[in-house]
């Protein structure tokens, strides 16, 4: 019986109730149908710059409809589409405001490609307020996204506004790549509105890689597309451009006659940046053509707009050109006021808080590339093994190469080596043969018999063949070294001299001057080097003279020592007459020196050189000049 009651009082209910289910799902149905109608307006108005308040209007019925009907996905999208209509404003705070609904309600509907589409406003907006760094975080997201979805009909777009941020941070190379990479995207075919887009910005980018030709021929093209199909927000943003490249060029006219066209869509769309470029450009190109009262009006409307636009760049520009024209037009307290306002503004772009934005910007753009990086990498794993069994097989081959090439190289370095030494060996005995000659020995030990058989005093013989014997241990110690000190040098020549002196009844000079900047003691000179072109002095110059000179000069020109051997003697031809040994004797002292100095100058030490001139124009008396490095302890 409690059975049949419940049944009956169901049924009872289900009649009463369904009247109400109907009207429910006929008013959802309604609802629906009307939303769609809004929806239909919606995408009338997208593309209108100029219907702001009326696509503003339906996307907010269709923000209302879909909170009714609980569909989430035309109800993020409405609230996309009220962001952009605030975006166009330049009412940055209400656009990321739906902006950041819009993101929330795709992340929980889980849909990729629409937080991606909404990423780019973001990222957009975050640009264009100056905050870098979050702006590049954000578009990065985005392209993962899109990257990963093989989207490259929105992809397109995140590669525009990176180009973009890459040239805010002085990136102009980064900045051409990218807007390349979107414009190859529709083929780079201007058959479409999105494409007239992406033109315009590869233009402004070309300009500002220096690339004007090109820049001008680009928007040329883009502004006789935008004309045709009658696009007012590519037409005016290619005619503020080409009044940019006007002005650049000097043809001041020309860039009137863009911006008065800009002018013409002035209260047909808002879009305060389009206008406050436009007005700049005309007040900078009437200033430069010296209409100064209608350039105070384009700058002073062209700052309204700023105000509006709320863009600091776009406002330090307008005041830059501003207070120029106050001056010129003798306002001076206005263009003062204005330059003060000017300079606020540029001190706070150049600060250091957007310095250490830039650069964390940049680093975290390369961690994001790296990144990316890092996940084709994965992508490829397989790919990447094979290559670097590859790469690890070439390796192994060019090792064994290279170390074939450094052995090889080792043992011609070693031979090198070893033939230098050779040859050093060589000329050191050579130099010690000339300065050790047998008729030199003989001539100064016979020189000291004489003196001391002629009566002489015995205690001065004696000191002559003490200075004989240190002359000969001079020049076996010194010729053991590479380089000795200058005073050293000095004393075993003026032994030298001293027994030479006694060979000849007639005697001769022998003096030596010394640079006040060289300090003997501490000088290197090659040893004995001299002594070879000294002794030619003597025995084939001044031998037979009453009035012999010999002299030895040291100067310091540069970073070179310069040695002068000076003598008054008969001359370096009259000395080959007399005779084939003559001849020889000085030609293998000549060879000798001149050979120890092509050694010197293969062992890169410096530039050695030697030269032999005539003293005077009637042949008589020789000079030779001697140039060595420079080097002291």
């Amino acid at each position: 019986m409690m059975t049949h009651l419940h049944r009956t009082i169901a049924l009872v209910m289900v009649w009463l109730c369904a009247p109400h289910f109907s009207v429910a799902q006929h008013k959802a149905m309604a609802d629906t149908a009307v939303c769609n109608r809004y929806i239909d307006s919606i995408q009338i108005y997208m593309d209108r710059f100029d219907a702001a308040d009326s696509l503003r209007y339906y996307a907010q019925k269709v923000v209302e409809c879909t909170e009714a009907t609980h569909n989430r996905d035309d109800h993020k999208d409405a609230l996309s589409v009220l962001g952009v209509t605030y975006l166009r404003e330049s009412n940055y705070p209400k656009a990321l405001d739906y902006f950041k609904q819009a993101e929330e309600e795709c992340k929980e509907i889980n849909d990729s490609i629409g937080l991606a589409k909404i990423l780019i406003n973001i990222g957009s907006i975050y640009m264009t307020t100056d905050s870098l760094q979050a702006a590049m975080r954000i578009l990065m997201r985005s392209m993962t996204i899109f990257e990963s979805l093989n989207d490259s009909s929105t992809l397109l777009y995140v590669y525009t506004n990176i180009g973009s941020l890459m040239g805010r941070v002085g990136n102009k190379s980064e900045q051409l790549a990218y807007s390349k990479k979107a414009f190859d995207m529709v083929d780079c075919k201007l058959n479409s509105r999105t494409a007239l887009g992406l033109g315009c910005n590869l233009a402004i980018n070309l300009s500002v890689n220096g690339l004007i030709d090109s820049s001008e021929a680009l928007s040329l093209r883009v502004l006789a597309e935008a004309r045709r199909i009658d696009y007012s927000k590519s037409t005016t943003q290619i005619l503020n451009h080409l009044a940019s490249i006007a002005i650049t060029r000097e043809q001041y006219e020309r860039a009137l006659t863009y911006t008065q066209e800009v002018v013409s869509y002035e209260g047909k769309f808002k879009h305060h940046h389009t206008f406050l470029y436009c007005y700049n450009y005309q007040g900078s190109a009437l200033l430069k053509l010296g209409r100064v009262s209608e350039a105070v009006t384009s700058l002073e409307k062209a700052l309204e707009y700023a105000e509006l636009d709320k863009v600091p760049v776009g406002k330090e520009r307008v005041l830059n050109n501003l207070h120029q024209a106050y001056a010129a037009a003798g306002k001076y307290a206005q263009a003062y006021e204005t330059l003060k306002l000017y300079k606020q503004i540029s001190d706070t772009l150049l600060g250091e808080n957007n310095f250490k934005t830039i650069n964390d910007l940049e680093t975290k753009y390369q961690t994001e590339k790296k990144e990316q990086l890092l996940r084709e990498m994965e992508q490829e794993n397989q790919i990447s093994v094979l290559k670097v069994k590859q790469r690890n097989i070439w390796i192994i081959v060019i090792l064994i190469l290279g170390f074939a090439t450094a052995l090889s190289i080792f043992f011609i370095s070693r031979q090198r080596l070893l033939k230098q030494q050779q040859e050093a060996l060589e000329n050191r005995l050579l130099s010690l043969r000339v300065q050790l000659n047998p008729h030199f020995i003989f001539n100064a030990l016979t020189a000291v018999q004489n003196y001391m058989l002629g009566g002489k005093d015995l205690r001065e013989a004696v000191r002559y063949l003490s200075n004989f014997a240190k002359v000969m241990r001079a020049f076996l110690e010194y010729n053991q070294e590479e380089t000795i000190t200058l005073d050293k040098e000095l004393h075993a020549l003026e032994l030298y001299v001293g027994i030479q002196k006694l060979r000849f009844s007639n005697g001769f000079e022998f003096d030596v001057e010394m640079d006040e900047a060289l300090n003997p003691e501490e000088v290197l000179v090659p040893p004995m080097i001299l002594q070879p072109l000294i002794e030619n002095a003597i025995e084939h110059g001044i031998r037979n003279m009453d009035n012999g000179k010999i002299s030895l000069n040291y100067e310091l020109q540069g970073n070179s020592l310069v040695m002068k051997l000076r003598d008054n003697g008969i001359g370096r031809k009259r000395a080959a007459i007399d005779g084939p040994k003559v001849e020889e004797k000085t030609s293998l002292a000549t060879r000798i020196t001149e050979e120890r100095i092509g050694l010197l100058n293969r062992k890169k030490k410096g530039t050695y050189s030697i030269e032999f001139a005539d003293a005077n124009e009637d042949g008589t008396g020789t000079v030779v000049t001697f140039k060595i490095p420079f080097a002291q302890l």
